[in-house]
């Protein structure tokens, strides 16, 4: 909700619209209503990327894919993968209550799922 998760989350809509800027009170509003899961998402992944390539000093190139494949889930109560690095990062795009599970591949992935529920 700071100035700056605003801007950004503006610059996000403003992508998606094509070029049309938003007012910041449309945005503000947007935050605060219960769709807004998705776009404070979309902000932590910025600052996760950014917070990456700052202390590591690159992303890799899936990094952007996969960080889209984690939020796609972000309305659901349970993210499962098989890419063990997307452990590090999926936990802080997603809410508190959200699982995030990582098939190993020990048991059927069938039979795996099923433990899941």
């Amino acid at each position: 909700m700071s100035t700056s998760g605003v801007a950004t989350v503006s610059g996000h809509l403003e992508k998606i619209s094509g070029g049309s800027r938003l007012p910041s009170t449309w945005t503000l509003a947007f935050l605060q209503s219960p769709v807004s899961v998705a776009s404070k998402g979309v902000v932590r992944a910025d600052l996760y990327y950014n917070w990456r390539s700052a202390n590591r000093g690159s992303n890799p190139a899936d990094l952007v894919d996969d960080m889209l494949h984690v939020l796609q889930a972000i309305y659901c109560g349970l993210y499962v993968t098989e890419e063990p690095k997307q452990s590090q990062y999926a936990h802080l795009l997603l809410s508190p209550a959200m699982q995030v599970r990582i098939y190993d591949h020990v048991e059927p992935v069938g039979k795996w799922l099923e433990s899941l529920l």
